[in-house]
């Protein structure tokens, strides 16, 4: 399973409470010479002109939504993998921020060699809903239909475009009305479950988050000497629960997790642990989701993480990198422009998301020079809000003086 685009309206951190994000190809795909695979994209079946994205950037200025954005699309790809019961939502800790009384996620993706739109109706059961693990306890799923597409008649229009599909494609399944479920699956689901499990047979894609924390686990010696060359050999001992921890020229050390952590750098624990993460899923084409690429590591260190995905090389299985970030200069490691998405807080407190390659059409523009320079206006702090802090802090240090 492939996730090709996610909609979602409701979610009222964003303009007109609608956040879209499409992890497909817009632009054109070049082909490859000498018979080699294409870089940074992944073809969906060996007939069709669409393309999944390898990775996907998103960038915005503090409290414009980044966080909110990437668990959205996390809760996307578990409804699709069948791990939500939105009474009682399992797995991780989210926090999508606030929601309305109505949801609406409409999400095409690509399953044994067909494209499918599903589009999920949700309804709040009276309870204010923020942060936390319960962001979707109290919803209940109104209704659902699922569309089944066939290779020959798609095209990029049709995945962008929900109507398209819809007079294109034939209903597979719905919760109500012509192709309804039986009573039998009715009572299976319940209204907390999404019904596309009855079509993709619970697909489990793995999607991993880094938590920013030394796994349970052996690293191997070379994933961790790329961000401290000083290490020997981090061995985890499970059944004891303990690290073997040396140092070039030092003996080596038993030390709990809490030590180790203590003892390793905040960048060798976040880049270990990420890598670790990125062969997981580059292993089976599942996804990687990491908020704040950048924290403590060196951008080129994060450069050569981003680039594991999209080689084909060490990417045979069409993986999927979505990361946010704060600082722009990451954005050029990424040589297409149409995986690149800006979120520009306005002035209404609202985040509209700016697909770069909308705005942009030249692609030898350095993107980070775009950014920076605020040519899409609203991707960089507003100036009078850093002058007024720094004149706070003046008035601040001249008082003390």
């Amino acid at each position: 399973m492939r996730l090709l685009r996610a909609v979602i309206d409701g979610a009222e951190l964003f303009r007109d409470d609608h956040l879209a994000i499409d992890l497909f190809a817009i632009d054109r795909v070049p082909k490859p010479e000498g018979g080699l695979r294409t870089a940074d994209v992944t073809q969906m079946g060996e007939s069709t002109s669409i393309y999944s994205q390898n990775v996907v950037g998103i960038s915005g200025v503090n409290a414009s939504g980044k966080t909110t954005a990437l668990n959205l699309l996390h809760f996307v790809l578990d409804l699709l993998a069948g791990e939500v019961t939105l009474r009682g939502f399992r797995g991780r800790d989210l926090t999508v921020g606030k929601v309305g009384t109505r949801l609406f996620i409409s999400v095409v993706f690509w399953h044994e060699e067909a494209f499918y739109l599903l589009e999920s109706e949700l309804e709040r059961e009276g309870r204010s809903l923020f942060a936390g693990p319960s962001s979707f306890f109290g919803f209940r799923f109104v209704d659902e239909t699922i569309w089944r597409l066939a290779i020959p008649r798609v095209n990029r229009r049709m995945i962008g475009d929900s109507r398209a599909f819809r007079e294109a494609a034939v209903v597979v399944r719905r919760r109500h009305g012509d192709s309804a479920l039986t009573e039998s699956e009715l009572r299976l689901l319940g209204d907390d479950r999404s019904i596309v499990s009855l079509v993709t047979g619970r697909v489990r894609s793995r999607v991993s988050s880094p938590g920013r924390e030394l796994p349970t686990e052996t690293l191997a010696t070379p994933v961790v000497q790329a961000f401290d060359s000083s290490v020997e050999r981090l061995d985890w001992d499970s059944q004891n629960e303990v690290y073997t921890l040396q140092f070039k020229g030092e003996r080596a050390r038993i030390v709990d997790r809490n030590v180790a952590a203590m003892l390793l750098s905040r960048g060798t624990v976040f880049g270990s642990e990420m890598v670790n993460r990125a062969m997981e899923v580059l292993s089976c084409g599942g996804y990687l989701l990491v908020d704040e690429m950048e924290e403590a590591i060196n951008r080129s260190l994060v450069a050569t993480i981003i680039d594991l995905f999209v080689s084909p090389v060490t990417n045979p299985h069409g993986a999927q990198l979505i990361f946010t970030t704060h600082y722009p200069e990451l954005l050029d490691a990424l040589h297409r422009k149409d995986n690149i998405y800006l979120l520009v807080r306005g002035e209404d407190q609202r985040t509209e998301v700016v697909k770069y390659s909308d705005r942009v059409r030249r692609i030898e523009n350095k993107k980070s020079e775009v950014v920076l320079s605020d040519l899409i206006k609203g991707t960089m702090p507003r100036y009078p809000d850093v002058r007024a802090m720094r004149d706070y802090v003046k008035r601040y240090v001249d008082g003390r003086a």
